[in-house]
């Protein structure tokens, strides 16, 4: 468990890298959308299913939150990449 724990450490550490440079650059409604989009369709559902349905022990439960994490992941590094944060115009100059 410890390993997975220790594996999870990565995507988790890059979501928040991601994460901090596109909230720096005033991107925040991207960060809410995919965060509480993930959290509504992914984390809860799917937890909720391989526990209470399939009942997982928790080295899968913890493989799914890897999964999740690196979805998440995934997602904020392809709005990063995609460039449109720098579109955002913080000051609001006209």
């Amino acid at each position: 468990l410890l390993f997975v724990a220790a594996f999870s450490n990565v995507f988790d550490s890059l979501r928040f890298t991601f994460m901090g440079g596109l909230r720096g650059a005033g991107d925040t409604k991207a960060i809410l959308y995919i965060i509480g989009g993930c959290s509504l369709v992914l984390m809860i559902p799917g937890t909720w299913f391989m526990t209470m349905v399939l009942h997982c022990n928790l080295l899968q439960v913890w493989g799914f939150m890897v999964t999740y994490c690196f979805i998440l992941m995934l997602l904020l590094f392809l709005r990063f990449n995609s460039g449109a944060w720098k579109k955002i115009d913080m000051l609001r100059r006209n």
